[in-house]
């Protein structure tokens, strides 16, 4: 190899090896079945109901990186006391989640 690609390779693994894998949240798509826009955010927290903490909330993670239940615990501090999240959407986001963590859950929080 030469010597560019050697330094095209360590600069790629100090990348890598610098960027955090942990969970966050992320925003919530209002993509209906089949990728069809279903309804503007506004729109998607009004039927949520007067409390926009009822709105569901999603979370980014690499399946390499995150086990379940930290993405469950992510997903339980967004719903806050009192409510548990429960998985009702997850996949591969490229639009919500960035490309080394791609994997997009979404829960909606259900009083306990």
């Amino acid at each position: 190899m030469s010597g560019a690609r050697y330094g095209i390779a360590i600069l790629a693994f100090v990348l890598v090896g610098c960027s955090d894998f942990a969970p966050f949240e992320t925003m919530t798509p209002n993509l209906g079945p089949g990728a069809q826009r279903r309804e503007p955010a506004q729109q998607t927290i009004t039927a949520a109901g007067a409390n926009p903490a009822n709105a569901p909330v999603s979370v980014c993670y690499s399946r390499l990186a995150a086990t379940p239940a930290q993405v469950t615990a992510v997903a339980a501090e967004e719903c806050g006391k009192g409510e548990a999240p429960e998985l009702v959407d997850q996949g591969v986001d490229l639009m919500a989640c960035p490309v080394l963590i791609p994997t997009r859950a979404t829960f909606r929080c259900i009083a306990h």
